[in-house]
């Protein structure tokens, strides 16, 4: 078994069909882990990190992938996986030799000094990174936080298809969704070219900046490299039938959007919108009646929410999981800081 750690993006030999068929046996198994969203994301954000991606063979076969990057905050150095800031689930790649694959990798990891910190965010609470983890940290003596995992509903459809469709039909949404079609003409529809996917973002791009102009909550898409890392994931996806982005059109005008993905045996819920000026009429909820309606109809097996427990997910999921954070440290001292750190952050809350 040989373990590589690469720096330089020119020296990377796994292409497109290798690290897919790797992250096809993967134990977490999502568009973030994808060939496609990695290095799209690496593209548009990269520049500013450096690469820190460790490679697994036995021989020939690769068995891992770690698509890490080193980010400098200040003086410190963290390790953190590619994407983190856009991914929803992060993981390490692996098959069934995972276990054995992740020692490989915290033990490179371990013999190279350049970081201060290794911060492992969303990680699936199924993952059994989390045990390997734990392993590496007691075996080599270093310290790792675990802070308070995110939760992560979903509509599990698969064996509860009666379930999903009468979520679906709840009265209320059936109220609105009527409205719209006795009041105008109302089409739903999944986008399916490249140009019209184009056309229409930067139609859901000015939306979502109304959407969210004067709140706490400024649209992220205020960013210019957050705009053309959403462009690039549409030539990135669009062709392979992963990207799903969703138009509820009502009068010939847009009045909801969702960019989602459909990605293996699952739709992924992501970045959605609505115009204001319709707001009393939910149309966000009326295109999410149409999503479930798409998972039951194509036979996708979850409506999978990720990250965030926004109320309006719980009147639709019947499943929680949750996701987990760790920070893993060099040295005591960066421990010990950030360990006080959570204290005077909780003696804070407590007195609030």
């Amino acid at each position: 078994m040989k373990t590589n750690i690469i720096t330089r993006r020119e020296e990377i030999n796994v292409g497109r069909e290798e690290w897919n068929q790797l992250l096809s046996g993967s134990e977490t198994n999502t568009i973030f882990q994808t060939y496609e969203w990695v290095w799209t994301w690496w593209t548009a954000f990269g520049r500013t990190r450096s690469l820190f991606l460790v490679e697994v063979r036995d021989g020939d076969k690769l068995l891992a992938l770690g698509p890490l990057m080193l980010d400098r905050f200040g003086r410190k150095r963290s390790l953190r996986f590619i994407g983190e800031d856009n991914s929803d689930y992060c993981d390490f790649i692996a098959g069934e030799r995972k276990q054995v694959a992740l020692i490989a990798i915290f033990d490179a990891i371990a013999s190279w000094e350049g970081w201060d910190v290794i911060q492992l965010k969303n990680v699936p609470e199924s993952s059994t990174t989390i045990a390997s983890v734990r392993e590496f940290c007691g075996r080599t003596g270093k310290h790792f936080l675990e802070t308070e995992g995110i939760s992560c509903p979903t509509l599990i459809i698969r064996g509860h298809e009666d379930h999903a469709r009468r979520v679906s039909r709840k009265k209320t949404i059936r109220r609105r969704d009527n409205y719209l079609k006795k009041t105008g003409d109302l089409k739903v529809f999944h986008v399916e070219t490249v140009e019209e996917a184009i056309r229409y973002f930067d139609l859901f791009v000015g939306q979502h900046i109304r959407r969210w102009s004067g709140t706490s909550s400024p649209s992220l898409f205020l960013k210019q490299g957050t705009r053309d890392f959403y462009r690039d994931l549409i030539e990135a996806l669009l062709p392979r039938g992963l990207l799903l982005f969703t138009v509820l059109e009502y009068e010939g005008r847009p009045i909801a959007f969702h960019f989602g993905f459909d990605y293996g045996s699952k739709v992924l819920w992501y970045k959605p919108s609505f115009d204001p000026d319709y707001g009393r009429l939910s149309p966000g909820t009326v295109l999410l009646k149409y999503l479930i309606e798409y998972c039951v109809d194509q036979g996708r097996h979850e409506l999978d929410f990720t990250i965030g427990d926004e109320p309006f997910k719980r009147k639709f999921a019947n499943c929680v999981r949750k996701n987990g954070h760790f920070r893993i440290y060099n040295d005591c001292f960066g421990y010990s800081l950030e360990k006080a750190f959570q204290r005077l952050l909780s003696f804070r809350k407590f007195l609030s």
